[in-house]
């Protein structure tokens, strides 16, 4: 396990899936990200994060060459989240006794997102740092939505964080 940092965040991290739990039951495929979800979430050293993750459905990508209906436009964005802005550590985040390794970063105020109304706002992220041997790797996790990321660092070998995010961001 490794005490969060933002030392310990900094690089890119690929999506490798989405796992998601409704009233305590898992769900999949996820109604937000579908079965094979992609993304990017970057961490840089100077405390700026950027986030993109999408579906790959077809049905929920327009195949067609731009420009994009407006309805194209529509399906793009109910299955798609983007932002960028200052990230820093929550240093006064205090793990619960049964997960110790729990720590707290919060992204924002956030300076450009697919949804104008989340410029200016934060979001808090609660992830879990694991690395070494099989069980290396990221995993990230946003509580609001009970969805879980599990994420790999490039140029790092396998690593996995989880996020868990108790604050719900969307409906």
């Amino acid at each position: 396990m490794i005490t969060p940092s933002m030392h310990s965040l900094v690089g890119t991290w690929l999506l490798l899936n989405i796992s998601e739990i409704k009233n305590g039951v898992p769900t999949f495929p996820s109604a937000q990200w579908g079965t094979a979800p992609e993304g990017v979430i970057i961490y840089t050293a100077s405390g700026w994060v950027s986030a993109n993750i999408m579906a790959t459905e077809a049905a929920w990508r327009p195949q067609t060459p731009r420009p994009h209906s407006a309805p194209e436009l529509v399906l793009i964005a109910n299955h798609t989240v983007a932002y960028t802005g200052p990230y820093a550590i929550n240093a006064s985040f205090v793990p619960p006794a049964d997960d110790p390794g729990l720590g707290a970063v919060v992204h924002g105020p956030l300076t450009v997102v697919e949804d104008p109304v989340d410029v200016g706002t934060t979001f808090t992220r609660y992830f879990r740092l694991l690395e070494g041997g099989a069980s290396s790797g990221c995993c990230w996790r946003w509580a609001g939505w009970g969805a879980t990321l599990r994420l790999r660092c490039s140029g790092r070998g396998w690593r996995r964080t989880q996020f868990v995010d108790r604050r719900v961001i969307r409906p």
